[in-house]
């Protein structure tokens, strides 16, 4: 289970719209390397209203046996979400990668060593719907392939 936070002052008013999911145990896939709703993150989502702007940030801790599957990421518009999405990934040994649509998949090398992948960027909602982590192995293996417990999402609604 994902611990959901929505941050308030000491009385219990909302400063600002944010969200907080911390991944509670490890998520794997394995021999997958199909990009569908079934490659979905179970817990690393939040929804965003219509005309609204979101400051996201996910920080992914990622693990493999070898370096065979590797991995590919997504940012995807939870129907129907629609609107502008820049983002930018990255993680050790890598060049930045921009992500500009919501149809960009980014593919990055993992192994046995546990790496942070970095993702920040924002999304502004012309529908309003979730934005949400979509990742597959990039080759199908049998050796499992993860993003580890600890791993978050902390957006921010930046304006409406």
């Amino acid at each position: 289970m994902s611990i959901h936070h929505k941050i308030q002052n000491p009385q219990g008013m909302d400063l600002h719209d944010r969200v907080l999911i911390v991944k509670a145990s490890d998520e794997v896939r394995n021999n997958n390397s199909t990009m569908n709703s079934g490659a979905n993150d179970t817990e690393l989502l939040f929804d965003v209203g219509l005309n609204e702007t979101w400051a996201f940030l996910f920080v992914l801790f990622t693990i493999s046996a070898t370096t065979t599957p590797d991995m590919q990421i997504q940012l995807k518009d939870g129907v129907p979400l629609a609107g502008p999405m820049e983002a930018g990934l990255r993680y050790a040994g890598s060049t930045d990668e921009q992500i500009s649509a919501f149809s960009d998949i980014i593919n990055v090398g993992i192994n046995a060593t546990a790496r942070a992948i970095i993702i920040d960027g924002l999304v502004t909602a012309t529908t309003a719907g979730q934005l949400k982590l979509r990742w597959a192995q990039q080759v199908a293996t049998v050796e499992d392939t993860k993003i580890l417990a600890g791993s978050f999402l902390r957006a921010e609604k930046v304006s409406n």
